[in-house]
């Protein structure tokens, strides 16, 4: 790994597996490597294997969320990041990329005027008590919307007291 030599680390780590299937870390390595390479599948099917092993370990969770959002399986990536989040909440890039990831992924829906989908999305995030003035902002969006305009105005007002310098927020009320 250290002189990112991937390829060749894939084809040792499926050496080790081939002979030892049992020692799930390999998994967890062969899925980094894979991931360097842009081998996304793999390294989530790596991943699956490593998870199977340890269900408790945030660190795979959120790697597999991160091979999700390459290759834009956003729902899933979500559900990635949010399992890393409740194992381990202290992690702050954990609460970031989950926060990314479901902007990103509530503009998709919000092109697609998906609007329950992205309300949905919204509640389940914030129901983690994750302070964030973009998903109430894109709530409030939502809201607004689907003609819910005191709830708007209230996700608008919630989002600048957590940051009252978010200017999505200010132009929107």
């Amino acid at each position: 790994y250290k002189e990112k030599k991937y390829e060749k680390a894939v084809k040792d780590w499926y050496k080790v597996l081939e002979l030892d299937s049992e020692y799930k870390i390999d998994y967890f390595n062969l899925a980094y490597a894979e991931d360097e390479l842009g081998s996304y599948e793999e390294a989530i099917e790596s991943l699956n294997c490593f998870i199977e092993s340890d269900p408790e370990n945030e660190g795979a969770y959120f790697n597999r969320g991160l091979a999700k959002k390459h290759i834009k399986e956003y729902e899933g990536a979500i559900d990635d990041f949010i399992m890393a989040y409740k194992l381990n909440s202290q992690i702050e890039k954990h609460k970031t990329e989950l926060i990314e990831t479901s902007i990103k992924y509530g503009q998709e829906l919000f092109d697609q005027t998906k609007y329950d989908k992205i309300f949905e999305l919204c509640e389940n995030i914030l129901a983690l008590n994750i302070e964030s003035e973009e998903i109430l902002n894109l709530r409030g969006v939502v809201n607004s919307y689907t003609g819910n305009l005191q709830a708007a105005q209230n996700d608008y007002q919630q989002a600048l007291e957590i940051n009252p310098n978010f200017q999505k927020a200010v132009n929107n009320l």
